[in-house]
């Protein structure tokens, strides 16, 4: 086979986006090796289910799940699913934040907006309150960018943050995310954020 010039530059591109990504540092000196990220399964679902129910997580998240059952429909999908991915992000042995990825183009009955193939959403939070306010965030969301272009080969990733979510909408924009639009969404207005290597 061969590869093409656009083949050529996006690789570089994203071998550049990625490098940018695995020397950033932050001023508590963590790093983005500091995060490992592990698909979850049902033996999580426990700590997900004491995690969603913290008052920090319903603030931003789905809100605070009553019931075992509840979190167990909402969160098969992850479990099994070849287009929505959750993972545990650990620090060593202990867990940190939920992260999850999904295919763009393959979920939410196509209301993306102009949704090209290979793109990949991610949503993640910081259970811990112990790494909350301490540049932690950042480090999550450029390793975990890292980690889905890498594994997932995606070309380019996208999020959607609440407009009134300042801090989070500031966290992306350092790992490198870039307002596109605002959009509507099934949860209501969002803020279009986009990571591209080729920008």
């Amino acid at each position: 086979g061969f590869t093409t010039e656009t083949e050529t530059t996006f690789a570089g591109a994203k071998t550049l986006i990625l490098s940018r990504l695995l020397r950033a540092r932050v001023d508590t000196g963590c790093s983005l090796s500091s995060f490992t990220f592990t698909r979850i399964t049902d033996k999580d679902l426990p700590l997900l289910h004491e995690w969603l129910n913290r008052e920090h997580i319903v603030e931003i998240w789905d809100g605070p799940v009553t019931h075992r059952t509840d979190l167990e429909q909402r969160y098969n999908q992850h479990i099994n699913s070849d287009t929505v991915f959750g993972y545990i992000a650990k620090i060593g042995d202990q867990p940190i934040a939920f992260v999850q990825t999904y295919h763009a183009a393959k979920v939410g009955d196509g209301w993306w907006p102009d949704t090209e193939e290979g793109t990949w959403g991610i949503d993640q939070f910081i259970a811990e309150t112990d790494y909350l306010n301490k540049g932690w965030g950042t480090v999550l969301v450029k390793s975990f960018a890292h980690f889905v272009f890498k594994t997932h080969h995606a070309k380019k990733l996208m999020t959607d943050p609440a407009p009134t979510n300042l801090r989070a909408i500031r966290c992306y924009e350092k790992s490198g995310f870039k307002v596109s639009s605002q959009v509507e969404t099934p949860d209501g207005t969002a803020v279009l954020m986009i990571l591209d290597p080729n920008d």
